[in-house]
């Protein structure tokens, strides 16, 4: 089981890198105009557009991120295995996170006193807490998603172990998440919907073959159904 898990690793899958590319062009058209709307008659059509993409682009990214995590995971690692692996994926994440931040911040101070074009403007020196304690509330907000997936990436071995092995008892769990109250300490306002998410891509990863039978007989009508609800 270790060495499928590595071989998973080094194993080209075409399928998630088209995936990853299509979902990261669909954030870059959702971002193509900024929080108010755009001047002209014409414009509905983008607008729906957009909307369409926010029902489902992040929850996508998020099962993608499960599916690759589920693909390294490794059957029978301790403990110790499990928090060093969590330790170097959030190492590979954290750093990126803190220093766009720090540019972020020092780049509003510099040119919120003379451009009016500046968004979520700093107030003081004690919001770079916010950074660390409300990511998905802070000045750099837009990068929440570094923060929620290292949470889930130390959280998800541990909650593992504390039930025994039973991946499928966090779907209903996460589940219900989405009832629970809002709150933007820890990102929490995007894990409680998200982390459901991430924990159906863990499951993919872990049964992959499985996984891409299902994808090879279902993605048209899925795709199609898909198309209609949104």
């Amino acid at each position: 089981q270790a060495r499928h898990a590595a071989s998973a690793v080094k194993q080209p899958f075409s399928y998630i890198d088209r995936t990853k590319g299509i979902a990261i062009l669909l954030v870059v058209l959702g971002h193509l105009i900024a929080r108010e709307r755009p001047p002209g008659p014409d414009i509905e059509w983008y607008l729906a557009f957009k909307d369409g993409i926010y029902t489902f682009h992040m929850p996508l990214f998020m099962a993608v991120s499960g599916l690759v995590y589920g693909l390294t995971w490794r059957n029978g690692a301790t403990l110790a295995d499990d928090l060093t692996d969590a330790r170097r994926r959030v190492w590979r994440l954290f750093p990126a996170y803190v220093l766009i931040g720090l540019a972020v911040f020092v780049g509003k101070l510099t040119f919120q006193s003379f451009s009016p074009a500046v968004d979520n403007r700093i107030d003081g020196a004690y919001e770079l807490l916010e950074l660390f304690l409300q990511p998905t509330a802070s000045f750099s907000s837009f990068l929440w998603y570094i923060y929620a997936l290292s949470l889930l990436y130390i959280a998800f071995p541990l909650v593992f172990r504390a039930l025994n092995g039973q991946v499928l008892w966090l779907l209903p769990i996460t589940m219900t998440f989405w009832w629970l109250p809002d709150s933007t300490w820890r990102a929490w306002d995007s894990l409680k919907v998200l982390s459901f998410f991430f924990v159906v891509g863990v499951m993919a990863g872990r049964n992959h073959e499985a996984t891409q039978r299902c994808l090879g007989l279902c993605w048209l009508p899925a795709l199609i159904l898909f198309m209609v609800v949104v």
